[in-house]
Protein backbone atom coordinates (compact mmCIF):
# COMPACT_ATOMS: atom_id res chain seq x y z
CA UNK A 1 0.00 0.00 0.00
CA UNK A 2 1.13 3.53 -0.67
CA UNK A 3 1.25 6.63 2.17
CA UNK A 4 -1.51 7.79 0.58
CA UNK A 5 -3.92 4.71 1.18
CA UNK A 6 -2.70 4.59 4.58
CA UNK A 7 -3.42 8.06 5.10
CA UNK A 8 -7.12 7.42 3.87
CA UNK A 9 -7.72 4.03 5.91
CA UNK A 10 -6.38 5.85 8.80
CA UNK A 11 -8.35 8.97 8.96
CA UNK A 12 -11.47 6.48 8.21
CA UNK A 13 -10.28 4.76 11.70
CA UNK A 14 -10.24 7.53 12.96
CA UNK A 15 -13.50 9.38 11.83
CA UNK A 16 -15.81 5.85 12.86
CA UNK A 17 -13.80 6.25 16.33
CA UNK A 18 -14.81 9.60 16.81
CA UNK A 19 -18.30 9.13 15.62
CA UNK A 20 -18.50 5.75 18.46
CA UNK A 21 -17.40 8.22 21.22
CA UNK A 22 -19.53 10.67 20.22
CA UNK A 23 -22.98 8.58 20.15
CA UNK A 24 -21.99 7.00 23.56
CA UNK A 25 -21.73 10.84 24.89
CA UNK A 26 -24.74 11.83 23.80
CA UNK A 27 -26.42 8.62 25.30
CA UNK A 28 -24.66 9.70 28.58
CA UNK A 29 -25.96 13.13 28.44
CA UNK A 30 -29.42 12.01 27.07
CA UNK A 31 -30.23 9.72 30.09
CA UNK A 32 -28.60 12.59 32.65
CA UNK A 33 -31.64 14.96 31.17
CA UNK A 34 -33.93 12.36 31.15
CA UNK A 35 -33.39 11.58 35.24
CA UNK A 36 -33.05 15.40 35.81
CA UNK A 37 -35.88 16.19 33.96
CA UNK A 38 -38.50 13.34 35.12
CA UNK A 39 -39.23 12.22 31.55
CA UNK A 40 -41.75 9.60 31.38
CA UNK A 41 -41.88 7.44 28.31
CA UNK A 42 -45.45 8.44 26.29
CA UNK A 43 -45.05 6.74 22.86
CA UNK A 44 -43.39 4.83 20.13
CA UNK A 45 -42.78 4.54 16.92
CA UNK A 46 -41.94 1.67 14.65
CA UNK A 47 -38.76 1.80 12.04
CA UNK A 48 -39.37 2.22 8.11
CA UNK A 49 -37.75 1.13 4.97
CA UNK A 50 -37.56 3.22 1.91
CA UNK A 51 -36.29 2.59 -2.15
CA UNK A 52 -35.46 5.52 -3.92
CA UNK A 53 -34.43 5.47 -7.76
CA UNK A 54 -32.28 8.38 -9.40
CA UNK A 55 -29.91 8.66 -12.03
CA UNK A 56 -25.60 9.23 -10.95
CA UNK A 57 -23.43 11.84 -11.91
CA UNK A 58 -22.08 9.68 -14.32
CA UNK A 59 -25.50 9.23 -16.17
CA UNK A 60 -26.34 5.64 -15.15
CA UNK A 61 -29.50 5.01 -12.86
CA UNK A 62 -29.29 3.97 -9.21
CA UNK A 63 -31.56 2.51 -6.74
CA UNK A 64 -31.07 2.95 -2.67
CA UNK A 65 -32.53 1.78 0.08
CA UNK A 66 -32.99 3.45 3.39
CA UNK A 67 -33.61 2.80 7.14
CA UNK A 68 -34.77 5.29 9.49
CA UNK A 69 -34.98 3.47 13.18
CA UNK A 70 -37.79 3.61 15.47
CA UNK A 71 -37.90 5.95 18.15
CA UNK A 72 -39.42 6.43 21.38
CA UNK A 73 -41.07 9.66 22.52
CA UNK A 74 -40.40 10.97 26.53
CA UNK A 75 -42.81 13.56 28.02
CA UNK A 76 -40.06 15.81 30.57
CA UNK A 77 -41.43 18.43 33.25
CA UNK A 78 -39.96 21.40 30.97
CA UNK A 79 -43.44 20.36 28.63
CA UNK A 80 -41.67 19.34 25.84
CA UNK A 81 -42.38 16.02 24.17
CA UNK A 82 -38.62 14.40 22.61
CA UNK A 83 -38.19 11.73 20.43
CA UNK A 84 -35.42 9.63 20.41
Amino acid sequence: MTFGEWCVIAAFGLAMALAGYLIIKDGERWQEFRETHECKKVGEMSGSTAIGYGIAANGQGGMVSTYTPGKTGWACNDGVTYWR
